[in-house]
């Protein structure tokens, strides 16, 4: 059982971009950018729906992990390496920049951007960049998986 939620937290942190130690916080605004990323009502993939499943899944999972101290109980050994991995570094830089730019698009950050569609194109196309990086430019890790479903919903956005 301890091995089962190990590996559902491990996909579940690297779905949000975050590691073991993260914040309900952090884990908050991360929800808020996968839900302006992938939900149905904004996102033409036909696969979207499914998306937000898992992203409301684990949502609940590291949610409930974080407010009760779990995430460091269910495995001993470190889940995600976190700032110090050069490629979640990578990762995490691909994902805040997709997060302040549905921020501002939405109206949550600077409100000069916001509803300006051009404007978020042109931030999402850097985000592209990033986890584009880490898929071809740095070797296979836990995170490339996720760049490659990101990289995807981007392109739905903005083509």
């Amino acid at each position: 059982m301890e091995r089962e939620l190990r590996e559902k937290a491990r996909r579940y942190l690297a779905i949000f971009g975050l590691y073991e130690t993260s914040t309900l916080t952090e884990l908050n605004q991360s929800y808020r950018t996968l839900a302006k990323l992938y939900h149905p009502d904004v996102n033409r993939d036909v696969h979207s729906d499914e998306r937000m499943i898992i992203i409301n899944e684990g949502y609940t999972f590291l949610r409930d992990a974080i407010e009760k101290g779990l995430l460091g109980d269910i495995s001993q050994e470190p889940l995600l390496s976190g700032d110090t991995d050069p490629c979640y570094r990578q990762y995490k830089r691909g994902f805040q920049i997709l997060q302040t730019a549905f921020d501002d698009y939405f109206g949550d950050g600077d409100k000069q951007f916001e509803g300006k569609f051009e404007l978020l194109a042109e931030r999402l196309r850097r985000a592209k960049q990033e986890f584009s990086f880490l898929v071809t430019g740095m070797p296979y890790n836990q995170w490339v998986d996720d760049a490659i479903e990101k990289i995807h919903s981007i392109n739905k956005w903005i083509e």
